[in-house]
């Protein structure tokens, strides 16, 4: 046997057709499909009516019942591989079967068996398997009617409860199909779920986790920060403490002030604190061994920066590095500075730095030049920075 496919012209659907014989049926419509005559065909068919006509006057019945029994045996065998099993496997030995029916309908057309037979599909005898999920397999319609019509009336209703059954256990395996791929998509969007929900949570704790170590980081920032500005407040306090103290020994420097030797101190320049908006910046300038303590007064508009000298004196110094007016009288300095008493005093700290009451001085003599050159001189004195 030689199973080709081809296209019905009827349906439009590829079926197989055995190429050896003169006619093939349709498996999805019934149509019948016939074939151009082969060498092969012609030779086989006058062997084929040679034994016929030397069987003389065998039963018709006995002819098509032995047929039907072989086409028994191979429905069997295909029952016993399980073809129905995989529909896109070529069912061999069903196809056998059917093969034998295609010869029968053309021998005898009113035996209402052979087309009974023939309108089996390859699941006929176990529609439950559930592997029909494509609906592939179904009994013919067209063959079904023929057996219906030549059918004896005692058995018409057999045919149709068998034909019924059939159908009906092809719907409730295809429910139980429907059923069970509901149940298993179920499942895969609850476990999606699951999935998803376990993902979120993971998320959010370890962004809750991120938060807490960032916010423990920015905490522990904060810390480090006040702690290092109490320790540098404290060190201030103790400086300036150890300068009221009389901790800073600057024998040497005091001398030096003393004596007029002014080069340490000159263009040098210190801030005050006056609780006030404008800045005020405190220098000490040598013109001619005479030393002139200023105070300038730095008002910022914008962009515009105008600088005021609010004062100029001409100072001395005394022990221990104390400022004093050519009477001899002390020179207090107005503000936040180191000392109690505010009297202006000069001193060297164990580094070598110079200190004007706690406050560093600093020695610029380009900034110096630039804050005198640029100096206006007030309409009215607006505040007195050194007493």
């Amino acid at each position: 046997m030689a199973l080709k496919n081809r296209i019905c012209p009827d349906c439009g659907r590829e079926t197989q057709i055995n190429d050896e014989k003169p006619f093939s049926f349709c498996r999805f419509c019934g149509y019948k499909i016939i074939l151009p005559p082969s060498r092969e065909r012609v030779e086989r068919d006058a062997v084929k009516n040679t034994k016929a006509d030397m069987r003389g006057m065998e039963p018709e019945n006995f002819e098509v019942d032995k047929k039907l029994q072989e086409v028994a045996f191979y429905y069997q065998l295909s029952r016993e591989k399980n073809e129905a099993v995989d529909p896109g496997r070529e069912p061999e030995y069903y196809l056998k079967g059917q093969d034998i029916l295609a010869d029968l309908t053309e021998q005898y057309p009113e035996d209402y068996r052979i087309w009974w037979e023939f309108c089996k599909p390859v699941d006929f005898y176990d529609p439950a398997s559930g592997v029909d999920t494509e609906g592939q397999y179904f009994i013919n319609k067209t063959y079904f009617d023929k057996a219906l019509d030549k059918a004896p009336l005692s058995e018409k209703r057999k045919l149709v409860v068998a034909h019924d059954q059939y159908n009906s256990a092809k719907e409730r395996v295809a429910a139980q199909v429907r059923k069970k791929r509901q149940e298993e998509e179920q499942r895969r969007i609850e476990e999606e779920q699951r999935r998803e929900a376990e993902e979120r949570r993971k998320r959010e704790e370890q962004e809750k986790k991120r938060l807490e170590e960032e916010q423990e980081r920015e905490n522990q920032e904060k810390e480090r920060r006040a702690q290092e500005e109490m320790e540098r407040i404290q060190k201030e306090q103790n400086r300036r403490e150890s300068i009221q103290a009389g901790a800073f020994i600057s024998s040497d420097l005091w001398d030096e002030l003393k004596n007029r030797q002014y080069s340490a101190i000159d263009n040098t320049y210190f801030p005050i604190e006056l609780d006030k908006e404008s800045e005020y910046i405190g220098v000490f300038k040598d013109v001619s061994k005479v030393m002139y303590l200023m105070a300038f007064k730095i008002d910022s508009a914008g962009k515009k920066v105008t600088v005021f000298r609010e004062q100029t004196m001409s100072i001395k110094f005394g022990d221990d590095g104390k400022g004093l007016r050519f009477n001899n009288a002390p020179i207090k300095i107005c503000g936040k500075l180191g000392t109690k008493d505010n009297m202006l005093t000069i001193a060297k700290d164990a580094e070598g730095n110079l200190h004007v009451n706690g406050v560093l001085l600093q020695q610029d003599p380009d900034y110096v030049a630039s804050l005198i050159k640029r100096a206006k001189k007030p309409l009215l004195m607006s505040e007195k920075v050194f007493l």
